[in-house]
């Protein structure tokens, strides 16, 4: 199972809301799905190439802890995508953007549950 976000613009600040890194559903059975990736990446950047790409963990969503961050220093990063992977037990992920002078470029990200 994934859940994927793509093509936000990169000439604003972005923010996403709190994700679940646990997701349980019921279709016939009882599954629980855990998020154990995320992948991200960016196309099209122009600019000062210095935006910042933070992921962000909470076990309660009034409060935030900072676990990474990348920064957007090439145009294109499709073929070198970063790739996340978590180890830590956390309750919500939010990914956060800060353009930081980049004035054009498309974000995308997917995370992996299993």
């Amino acid at each position: 199972m994934t859940e994927q976000i793509e093509d936000l613009p990169m000439n604003l600040d972005q923010e996403t809301e709190w994700l679940p890194v646990i997701i349980e559903r019921i279709d016939g059975i009882r599954r629980r799905y855990v998020a154990r990736s995320i992948q991200i990446w960016w196309q099209g950047v122009a600019g000062l190439m210095n935006g910042r790409v933070e992921i962000l963990g909470t076990n309660e969503t009034s409060v935030t802890t900072f676990i990474t961050d990348y920064i957007t220093s090439t145009a294109d990063n499709t073929n070198n995508a970063e790739l996340y992977v978590f180890n830590k037990s956390f309750s919500y992920l939010k990914i956060r953007y800060a353009k930081n002078g980049n004035i054009a470029g498309k974000l995308s990200m997917v995370i992996m549950y299993d």
